[in-house]
């Protein structure tokens, strides 16, 4: 890994940190409902998850940074369906053989999420993903040829549709789908594609972007108190009064553009710590595919006792401890996974030989 790609290697593994976070957050059942809030206590879980939730956009963002101007092989969507493929089914194995999950539940249906994880949406994220990855021979060549004049506007209307759109009217769209779907992929992807070929204007420093996303994520609690305040009011708009907690909100779009760009500034010219970094950050899909799986995305929050910590007064410092102990005992077990697996390509290919 080259010593000006750690940065975003460095981002990498902070993107998934956070993602960890919304999953303990929201699955540890630590945030409660909004509108319910009545002290700073219950608020606190609510700042974190809005300064967590551009993580999903930011490591799609880097994929359009990196792959816009590499040449695409469909062999890499393959490898990524198999590893998905290998932890659905050994995951689900392991939860059935140790009573995580009971026999009973084991029939037709749960079985085509063990078999068939891309499909149904087993993870919804590497659906999404990979759907985009199989269309980027098709955008990609696209892309290249386009003008700064012609990609903005293209950015700017797609953007304009899946996002600004969304935000700006008070109601439910039936094209919104929270950024959960391979559309509003394709518009993070332009996106980190566009930066990788122009940059951004008025944006274009570390203290630009680290303020960005500062004010951005700040605003996304600050929408949902406003909002819950105009409820608590007048009765009205309730159904959307955490709508800024969507992928696909401006807010949170701007949170990650704003993180991105300042990572983009950023150099790390330790070679011990970009070799570290590199090894971690590989292990980066692997950690949400082992910490996300169906048997194990509600189990490992008990485990650690999430809403325990919730209730201590050194919640912060917990919750950042949990999420790093998941992030690190799933890097290991994907890390270990990957040697093992290089070890079985090696042999075969020297039986090949």
């Amino acid at each position: 890994m080259k010593k000006r790609e750690m940065n975003f290697e460095l981002l990498r593994m902070i993107a998934m940190c956070m993602i960890i976070g919304l999953h303990y957050l929201d699955k540890g059942n630590v945030l409660g409902n909004f509108v319910e809030v009545q002290d700073i206590k219950g608020y606190i879980p609510w700042i974190f998850e809005a300064f967590f939730f551009c993580s999903v956009n930011v490591y799609v963002l880097i994929s359009g940074y990196f792959l816009v101007e590499k040449e695409i092989k469909i062999k890499k969507a393959f490898t990524l369906w198999g590893q998905v493929l290998f932890y659905s089914l050994l995951l689900g194995g392991i939860a059935l053989g140790f009573g995580l999950t009971d026999l009973e539940e084991l029939n037709i249906y749960r079985l085509a999420y063990y078999l068939f994880p891309l499909v149904t949406e087993h993870y919804w994220f590497v659906t999404a993903y990979i759907l985009l990855y199989l269309l980027l021979p098709f955008i990609n060549p696209v892309l290249k040829k386009m003008e700064q004049k012609q990609m903005r506007n293209s950015l700017l209307l797609l953007a304009g549709v899946l996002c600004i759109s969304k935000t700006i009217l008070p109601l439910n769209l039936a094209i919104d789908k929270n950024g959960y779907d391979v559309l509003w992929f394709i518009c993070l992807y332009l996106t980190g594609a566009y930066y990788k070929r122009f940059g951004f204007a008025y944006v274009s420093t570390k203290a630009r972007g680290i303020l960005l996303y500062v004010f951005s994520s700040t605003g996304i609690f600050l929408c949902s108190f406003v909002l819950k305040t105009i409820y608590t009011k007048t009765g009205h708009l309730q159904d959307i009064v955490t709508y800024a907690y969507s992928y696909n909100h401006l807010l949170c779009y701007l949170a990650a553009i704003g993180l991105f760009v300042c990572f983009s500034h950023i150099a790390i010219k330790s070679e011990k710590a970009g070799k570290i970094i590199g090894t971690f950050a590989s292990a980066s899909f692997g950690v949400y595919l082992l910490h996300e799986h169906m048997d194990f995305r509600y189990v490992w929050q008990p485990w650690l006792m999430v809403e325990k910590q919730a209730e201590s007064v050194g919640f912060p410092v917990l919750m950042f401890g949990s999420i790093l102990l998941v992030f690190f005992v799933c890097a290991m077990i994907e890390t270990v996974r990957q040697k093992v697996f290089q070890k079985i390509r090696e042999v075969v290919k020297k039986k090949k030989g």
